[in-house]
């Protein structure tokens, strides 16, 4: 194909900003040629036109890749250069009709779809990320060639259609760049854009990477920050991902002679430093990713070049050119981290060099084998759509069977605990006359007596929203205000504070819900009989499990939808929710879930209003933007005014100095409350220092602090002393990851044992501390002491727990910045994190004598985060009588990294280990997650050395979970599991990699067959095992299933129409004996056609019979 020739010939715009309308290319072509002005549609090539990732528009605009052809030079694009002299890449086009001009740039920054899959058809999405120095689209393109093709986009939906194909860019300049990031900033900045284009939507696609150089370095960190995050959409996020392609990528360094000609001294000579062959960074990272991807089951594949790349130097007029020696940037052990030598399968060479590896033309043969790649690597790409709408087809609302006193009892005690309960207590009350305006804003008090629907009361973070819910709920007028004498029925008030520190129900939508229904049935219990409390009646069958576990999110919808569909009172129901920015899922469920409460359902007779508390997050804005609202810190300068004095009333070290700062303090705070408070300690304790003796020396520093909180908790931290600061981190480490309360013992037990590496070194550090950890007045007293001394204020301790101090300290601290800023160059060598700092003094108490399932989810949560198994900790506690062993520990809590790291002890030892699973999967209280965990603990024991015939309760066990039905479905999963690995291979190699006796299974297997539920029947019959086989007596299982000996009729007469309809044939028994048996069968009220023209088929009728007529001979009575 002719390039096209003329100034932008080698040139690929991106034009952003599209209408939604436009299908066509040649639309587009016209819109901009109609922009320019002075360039003629045909002279615009384009080659893309593809929905934006703009899901929060309700029409988002399209994206389209285009290039201008011929000798048009449009006199817009001859802005070559900003106001500042850098080169120009973005351009703005007006456009007649367009309230927004359209964008076009070559810089590609962000996210770029570049093809579109159907709806129905769209099973993943492919992100490129392009290596340093790179462009982000032309990366991709042919090298020196035609630039009207680019693989990503024309080549991989012609082979994976159903992938959509998306190129992330990002700044990868060296030369003349005053950037200072490094690899985790944009790692961090790529996982931002994930979250924020909807990867942690509950509908979104799998995920797949493709990195080119230092872009899998990207992605890899990437990963492991998801990893490491303590939010649950990050996590999510992450379960998504697949896994990846690497090309080049340095996971052992690579040469650095060719960057840093190009860096020579600038602020991004440091991101370089780190691509050093044996760089620190690098072997950390190599070893988290490497734990992180055999947890989550990644798949991968690495090519490496082949070619040498000539490297960059710099003439004697300092000017850069390629020109220098020939080198291998990234040798192919560090392209495949040695899987080249270990699992060559994996990997596969590309004939090219560094830059060019992912530069394919036209029918290339690499582009065609990296496509093979894809396809065999991720052979199916499964769609995950888990979706929430709380307006589904109301349910019958006639009253149900009447309930006597005692069940709603129980009902109300399974759905509370204490946890729900305490998070309004830990708001702080308003201070004195604070806030009293809110029963004066009009608005507000209308909305109350005449309003319906949504109510948003919003604010910046710390501005006081949960004290004023707390306030307006607890309050005398808010009821008098919403009661209305003239309707009838009922009125219900239910509130509910989310608390994203609290325990997991705190947060969530679960604890919502309970908390929700919990309310409803304490002040109209008559409701308790519209409602299918199904969950309430297994808890009477087993109620030694206890209540709560009963309780499912989907029970409890349907509990909630009942209250709301009724037709039989009328019901007004008015729902308090604060904090919904602390919601631990993704803000578009909780905000579909508050429209669906309020709509109308027909016939339904219960009337919802809804008044909510938030930050003015951006997806909430678009959500209730149309709803009554107010901003609660353009109101509240009085409240702080009067909150400053009432702090400085109670403090005996103020003196006239602070009261008169006071204006100040007002007017810098920004109506944020807990700004106020701490820079009124701030002031103090400089006053007690004695170096504010002065009115302006106050004023002095008063000014000098950041307004913004999370600047000033960045302030706090820079005051923190250096013998303080690892302290300082472990706790508020181990705050952030908790998932329960965190008592004072806790807390200074993970402090105490933070760098402890076995269990005798946490011997030795309780000895040092003077006293036992079992002396919880001493402890309360380090506690109280630790966290004075060393977290500056931002955190509390409320009773025996230790808690930060506001939402707001909790996302300082899980900023990329506060591990940087407190502990400096140190953090980098950080690998364990706050689950490892608990687990090892949960683990030192615990002495594995007594396992809880919250120190087994700690045990799991520490490795998944990290991608580090705490081997070396694990393997050192001393077994106690009775006690678990490690490596039992290690199974029941999933510890994949410690297991592969384990080959020495697996090869040797005569534990029943995949007993211990089959164990933990049939109790409820025990087990770790769905089965699919424990089936991957399984493959992990048996890939790295342990013998099935070490175990030799396991088949027995698998048998007591089968027969009779599928009381243990563990059991099935694991019998099928070890069924498929064994016929996957031939009966020689069989005992040498399992140590399992291929005869001794195969007899288990028939044997099982005659006891096992249908279904399992069926499937084994499919996979190949021998229905024909014959027992000692040479019966198969088909003559054993007609003999009279094989006990329960019904059973026998699924079984025989299974093996029937599966081939399985009856040697041994007689017609005679097949009449009796048919007769029998029959009886049993199963369909036992499939055996009936099985036997007309065995046994032709005389002739001139017809088979219908000795078929009706068998039915009829």
């Amino acid at each position: 194909m002719t390039a096209p020739d003329g100034p932008w010939a080698k040139t690929v715009f991106r034009a952003r900003g599209l209408p939604s309308r436009i299908l066509a290319s040649s639309e587009v072509a016209d819109l901009l040629s109609a922009a320019f002005g002075d360039v003629a549609s045909s002279s615009i090539r384009v080659f893309s036109v593809v929905t934006s990732l703009h899901y929060w528009e309700r029409s988002p605009p399209k994206v389209a890749t285009v290039m201008i052809t011929g000798p048009s030079d449009p006199k817009l694009l001859r802005i070559q250069k900003n106001g500042d002299g850098s080169p120009k890449t973005e351009w703005e086009l007006p456009v007649a009709g367009n309230l927004q001009p359209l964008i076009l740039d070559t810089h590609f920054l962000g996210m770029t779809p570049l093809a579109e899959p159907g709806p129905s058809s769209h099973k993943a999405d492919c992100i490129a990320v392009s290596g340093l120095a790179s462009h982000p689209f032309g990366s991709w393109q042919p090298k020196n060639s035609d630039k009207t093709f680019m693989w990503l986009r024309d080549e991989l939906p012609k082979t994976l259609p159903a992938v959509r194909p998306i190129i992330y860019g990002y700044d990868s300049r060296l030369e003349g760049s005053q950037s200072f990031q490094l690899i985790p900033d944009i790692a961090s900045s790529l996982a931002k854009q994930l979250q924020s284009y909807g990867w942690t939507f509950p509908s979104a696609k799998p995920l797949l990477f493709l990195g080119h150089s230092l872009g899998g370095l990207i992605v890899q960190e990437a990963m492991v920050q998801l990893a490491n995050s303590p939010n649950q959409l990050d996590t999510g996020l992450l379960g998504r991902v697949m896994g990846a392609g690497f090309f080049g990528v340095p996971n052992l360094g690579m040469d650095q002679l060719h960057f840093r000609t190009l860096v020579g001294g600038s602020p991004n000579e440091s991101l370089v430093e780190d691509l050093a062959r044996n760089s620190n960074y690098l072997r950390r990272l190599e070893s988290s990713f490497s734990g992180i991807a055999l947890i989550r089951k990644m798949k991968f594949f690495w090519a490496y070049e082949t070619e040498m790349t000539p490297t960059t130097i710099r003439d004697t007029n300092g000017r850069l050119s390629r020109t220098g020696p020939p080198a291998i940037l990234v040798t192919r052990q560090s392209a495949t981290r040695r899987f080249v030598d270990t699992n060559p399968a994996s990997t596969f060479p590309i004939q090219a060099d560094h830059s060019g590896m992912v530069k394919f033309v036209r029918d290339s043969p690499d582009c065609h084998t990296v496509l093979h790649e894809l396809l065999a690597t991720f052979p199916q790409l499964h769609t995950q759509t888990l979706t929430y709408d709380l307006e589904m087809a109301p349910s019958s609302t006639e009253d149900t069977e009447s309930r006597g006193p005692d069940f709603l009892q129980v009902a109300l005690e399974s759905l509370m605990t204490q946890n729900l309960r305490s998070r309004v207590d830990q708001i702080e009350d308003k201070f004195d006359h604070t806030f009293e305006w809110i029963f004066h804003h009009e608005q507000f008090t209308d909305w109350l007596q005449f309003g319906s629907g949504i109510f948003w009361i919003r604010g910046k973070p710390a501005s006081g929203k949960s004290t004023l819910m707390k306030f307006i709920c607890s309050d005398q007028r808010t009821h008098q205000l919403l009661h209305d004498w003239t309707q009838e029925g009922k009125e219900i008030h239910a509130a509910f504070y989310f608390h994203f520190r609290g325990t997991a129900l705190q947060k969530s939508f679960e604890g919502l819900l309970r908390s929700v229904v919990h309310q409803v049935l304490s002040q109209q219990p008559s409701l308790y009989c519209i409602m299918e409390l199904s969950a309430l009646e297994a808890y009477q069958e087993r109620p030694y499990l206890g209540k709560s576990q009963f309780w499912t999110v989907e029970e409890l919808e349907r509990a909630l939808r009942k209250v709301l569909a009724q037709n039989i009172k009328p019901l007004s129901l008015i729902l308090f929710f604060d904090a919904l920015d602390e919601f631990d899922g993704h803000p578009n469920v909780i905000g579909r879930f508050l429209r669906s409460l309020v709509n109308d359902r027909p016939g339904s007779q219960t009337r919802v209003k809804v008044l909510f508390s938030s930050r003015p997050w951006e997806t909430l804005i678009r959500q209730f933007g149309d709803c009554p609202s107010l901003s609660i810190h353009e109101y509240t300068e009085d409240d702080i005014r009067q909150f400053s004095y009432g702090i400085l009333s109670q403090e005996s070290a103020a003196t006239s100095l602070v009261w008169k700062l006071i204006p100040d303090i007002v007017e810098r705070s920004q109506g944020v409350f807990l700004w106020v408070k701490l820079v009124i300690q701030d002031l103090l304790r400089v006053l007690e220092s004695g170096k504010g003796r002065e009115a302006s020396d106050l004023r002095q520093h008063l000014y000098s602090l950041p307004t913004a909180l999370g600047e000033y908790y960045g302030h706090i931290v820079d005051r923190i002393p250096d013998f303080l600061r690892w302290e300082a981190f472990v706790i508020l480490e181990t705050l952030v990851r908790a998932k329960s309360q965190i008592g004072v013992r806790d807390l200074v037990g993970s402090v105490t044992m933070a760098t402890c590496r076995t269990y005798a070194e946490c011997l030795n550090k309780e000895r040092k501390l003077g006293c036992s950890l079992d002396n919880w007045a001493a402890v309360d007293r380090m506690a109280r002491e630790m966290c004075g001394r060393s977290t500056g204020c931002m955190v509390e301790i409320n009773a025996d727990h230790v808690q930060l101090m506001h939402q707001t300290v909790y996302e300082y601290v899980t900023s990329l910045e506060f591990k940087r800023r407190l502990l400096g160059p140190v953090g980098n060598a950080v690998s364990e994190n706050g689950y490892a700092f608990l687990l090892k003094y949960r683990l030192f108490d615990a002495k594995l004598e007594v396992m809880e399932r919250s120190i087994m989810e700690l045990a799991y949560d520490a490795e998944a985060s990290t991608g580090h198994g705490m081997k070396g900790f694990i393997d050192s506690i001393p077994q106690v009588h009775g006690g678990w062993t490690a490596l039992e520990f290690a199974v029941k809590c999933s510890l994949h990294v410690y297991l592969s790291h384990s080959r020495s002890q697996l090869e040797k030892t005569t534990e029943p280990l995949l007993s211990y699973l089959c164990d933990a999967y049939s109790l409820d209280s025990l087990h770790l997650g769905d089965e699919s965990r424990g089936m991957e603990t399984i493959r992990v024991l048996l890939q790295h050395g342990y013998r099935m015939e070490r175990d030799q309760l396991i088949l027995s066990k698998i048998e007591r979970g089968i027969r009779g039905g599928s009381s243990n479905p563990f059991a099935l999963k694991l019998f099928k599991f070890i069924f498929q690995m064994v016929k996957e291979h031939p009966p020689a190699t069989r005992q040498t990699l399992f140590g399992l006796d291929s005869a001794a299974f195969d007899a288990f297997a028939q044997s099982l067959l005659r006891s096992s539920p249908p279904n399992l029947v069926a499937w084994l019959l499919e996979k190949g095992l021998d229905g024909n086989w014959v027992d000692s007596h040479g019966r198969t299982h088909l003559d054993w299933g007609l003999s009279n000996e094989s006990g329960d009729s019904k059973k026998r007469a699924h079984l025989c129409c299974v093996l029937v309809e599966h081939g399985v044939i009856a040697g041994m028994t007689t017609k005679q004996e097949w009449r009796a048996a048919l007769a029998e069968l029959k009886m049993s009220g199963v369909n036992i056609a499939s055996l009936q023209r099985h036997f007309a088929e065995k046994f032709p009728p005389a002739a001139g019979w017809k088979v219908s007529e000795v078929l009706w001979s068998y039915l009829s009575p």
